[in-house]
């Protein structure tokens, strides 16, 4: 396991950062903060702080009981968004009850220069996001030698906020599969088998019914499901 150290003026950051190890490197715990900031209570109702209509939240209840909702979200707790409510299910959404405690969510996905993705993907998920394991190698999908250019900025803390890089796992990838250079789809598969069968192991502390999330790095998935999935029991 390696640390690496990055100091600023006001204080130190810590990145965690693999190098091929096997140990783990980060330790997701549970934390009832999050259930206080996932819920809250209007009237004598617990409701969906993610689909509960701020402007209307001096409200008791609605006419039927339920929270007052933002366009959109649907439920007595406010805690359905409107494609699943809308969705064909094979089971009831009547079911569906908030969680005491929401689920953790692991975010993989691979990386290799696309940074405007990266921080519009850190401004709408940080917040219902536990860990982002980003996977970034020397190498480009067709085998051309690069810098870990995410490495960088991460070290050097002045790029991104302080809640975002506390969550941040870089995992470092420094092969290239000899045939891949004729295709990316190749480069595509082990980026993705690595972060499953390597990086995933580096995270302690996890329970059965946490999330794991695997996409490309062009990617960006949907705020509102996976609020959703964090805090709904199915």
């Amino acid at each position: 396991m390696t640390t690496d150290v990055a100091s600023t003026a006001e204080k130190e950051t810590f990145i965690v950062q693999d190098h091929g190890g096997l140990g783990v490197l980060f330790n997701v715990t549970v934390d009832d903060s999050e259930a206080r900031k996932a819920l809250r209570r209007v009237g004598n109702k617990t409701c969906f702080v993610e689909g509960l209509d701020e402007k209307r939240r001096g409200e008791r209840t609605t006419s039927d009981g339920g929270c007052p909702c933002k366009a959109d979200w649907f439920g007595s707790a406010c805690s359905l968004p409107g494609f699943i409510s809308r969705s064909s299910t094979p089971w009831s959404k009547d079911t569906l009850r908030l969680r005491f405690r929401p689920r953790r969510v692991i975010y993989a996905f691979p990386f290799s220069f696309e940074f405007d993705m990266l921080k519009l993907r850190f401004t709408e998920l940080a917040d219902v996001m536990d860990v982002f394991l980003i996977l970034e190698s020397n190498y480009t999908r067709r085998g051309t030698p690069k810098p870990l250019r995410l490495l960088e900025q991460l070290l050097r803390n002045e790029t991104f906020p302080q809640n975002v890089i506390e969550k941040v796992i870089h995992i470092f990838l420094d092969h290239f599969p000899g045939n891949a250079n004729k295709t990316g789809q190749v480069a595509d598969a082990l980026h993705r088998n690595y972060l499953g069968n390597h990086g995933l192991r580096r995270v302690g502390g996890l329970l059965a019914d946490d999330l794991l999330l695997l996409t490309d790095a062009d990617e960006l998935p949907r705020r509102q499901l996976l609020s959703f999935l964090r805090c709904v029991l199915m």
